[in-house]
C-alpha cells in the first residue's frame, strides 16, 4: 500500500486561521509545494473528505480568485504571490486527491466529544471548518491505514505527533454507503500532523513501509528511506541521488514472494537490510561477481549472502555502466541464478 496524505480543508480556506502576515505567507508557501509534489510523484495516495467544497463554501472561505486576491492586499503579499496562480493549485491539489473513503475506506460522519488538546483551532473563522478538522483526523484515526497516513492542517500544531479521542456513530465506506451504529464507538489514538513533503518522508517509518508494499514502486520507496534513515540523510524528495541511486528489477518482487522476503514473513527485513547495503556498500559489504554481463546493456552481475543457513537465500544485482544499481531477485543457493529482467521496466519511486 501507499502512504497517504490527507489535506484538511483548513490547508485550503481563504482567509485561512494564520493572523500574522509570515503565518499566512507560510500556509501559502505549503500549498504551493503540495500542489507540486501531487503533480510529480507516483507512490503517494492523496485524499479530502468528500464534502470538501460543500464545507469551503458553506464556511465562507472558498478559495476563489478574488478572495485569494482581497487577502494579499490585506496583508501585502501580492508581490510574493499570485491570487490566480493560487487558485490554480489549489485546484490541482484537490483534482489529484481522491475522497477519503476510497482511500482509508471509511470516513467519519457523526461525532461527539472530539478532543485534539494540541492543536489551536481558535483563530479558525468557522465551526464547520473545525468540525471538518475532526472528522478528517477521525477517520485517519479508525482507519487500517493510520500507521502510514499523515495530515496536513492549516491550524498550528504543538508538535508532530497529537493524541486525539472522539466517539462517533455513522461512517461512509469505501462503496460510498452511509452506515449508522446504534451505540456510540469511542476512540483515543495518535496521529501524525506534517506540514511539508521533507516532513512527511521523515516520519515515515521505513520497516513499516517494506511491510505494506504491494508494488515495486513501494519496494522503492521503503529502501530509499531506508537508505535515508541507515545513513542520516536528510531527504525532502525520492529518489535519493547518486552514489545511492537504484532501480527495482522487473522480477523484484515476484523472488520476494516466493522466497518468504514480502511483507512480515520471516526474511522480509532482512531482505530490506541487504538492499540497503548492496546499494550503499556500507559495513564492508562482502559482494561477489558473476562474472557475467548482461547482453541488453552491458550491466555487471552481483550476489551477495542474505542469509547463510538453511534456505541460504542470495540478493543478486546488475550494475550499470553509470553504476546504478538494479536489483534484480533473491533465490536459494542451490538455484542460484541472475535473472535478466527488462530494463527498459525497472522502476523507482519518485516524490
Amino acid at each position: 500500500m501507499k502512504p497517504v496524505v490527507i489535506f484538511d480543508a483548513s490547508l485550503f480556506a481563504i482567509p485561512n486561521a494564520a493572523e500574522q502576515p509570515a503565518d499566512i505567507e507560510l500556509i501559502l508557501g505549503r500549498i504551493n509545494t503540495w500542489a507540486e509534489r501531487t503533480e510529480k510523484q507516483n507512490c503517494v495516495d492523496f485524499a479530502v473528505l468528500s464534502d470538501i467544497i460543500e464545507t469551503l463554501t458553506s464556511s465562507n472561505c472558498f478559495p476563489a480568485t478574488h478572495n485569494i486576491q482581497s487577502l494579499l492586499d490585506l496583508y501585502e503579499l501580492s508581490h510574493v504571490f499570485s491570487a490566480h496562480e493560487l487558485n490554480g493549485r489549489i485546484f490541482s491539489i484537490l483534482s489529484r486527491s481522491d475522497y477519503v473513503h476510497e482511500i482509508l475506506n471509511i470516513e467519519i460522519g457523526e461525532i461527539c466529544t472530539p478532543l485534539l488538546p494540541e492543536i489551536d483551532t481558535s483563530t479558525s473563522h468557522s465551526t464547520i471548518l473545525v468540525e471538518a478538522l475532526h472528522k478528517t483526523i477521525a477517520s485517519v484515526v479508525t482507519s487500517a491505514k493510520k500507521d502510514i497516513s499523515r495530515v496536513v492542517i492549516g491550524y498550528p500544531a504543538k508538535k508532530s505527533e497529537i493524541d486525539v479521542s472522539f466517539g462517533y456513530k455513522s461512517y461512509i465506506d469505501s462503496e460510498n454507503n452511509f452506515n449508522k451504529i446504534d451505540d456510540w464507538i469511542m476512540v483515543a489514538e495518535k496521529i501524525k500532523i506534517v506540514d511539508n513533503p521533507a516532513e512527511f518522508l521523515t516520519s515515515l517509518d521505513p520497516d513499516v513501509m517494506w511491510s505494506y508494499a504491494e508494488t515495486s514502486v513501494e519496494i522503492s520507496l521503503s529502501i530509499n528511506l531506508k537508505i535515508a534513515s541507515t545513513l542520516n540523510i536528510n531527504i525532502d524528495k525520492i529518489p535519493l541521488s547518486a552514489p545511492y541511486s537504484f532501480v527495482v528489477g522487473t522480477e523484484f518482487l515476484s523472488s520476494l514472494r516466493r522466497n518468504q522476503a514480502y511483507g512480515i514473513a520471516p526474511f522480509s527485513a532482512t531482505v530490506l537490510e541487504k538492499c540497503v547495503e548492496a546499494v550503499t556498500q556500507t559495513k564492508g559489504t562482502f559482494v561477489r561477481d558473476f562474472n557475467i554481463k548482461r547482453i541488453a546493456d552491458d550491466a555487471d552481475g552481483r550476489r551477495m549472502h542474505i542469509t547463510k543457513s538453511h534456505e541460504a537465500l542470495r540478493l543478486l544485482f546488475w550494475v550499470k555502466q553509470n553504476n546504478i544499481v538494479e536489483l534484480a531477485n533473491i533465490g536459494p543457493k542451490n538455484e542460484l541464478k541472475i535473472v535478466p529482467g527488462d530494463h527498459k521496466f525497472a522502476v523507482h519511486a519518485i516524490f
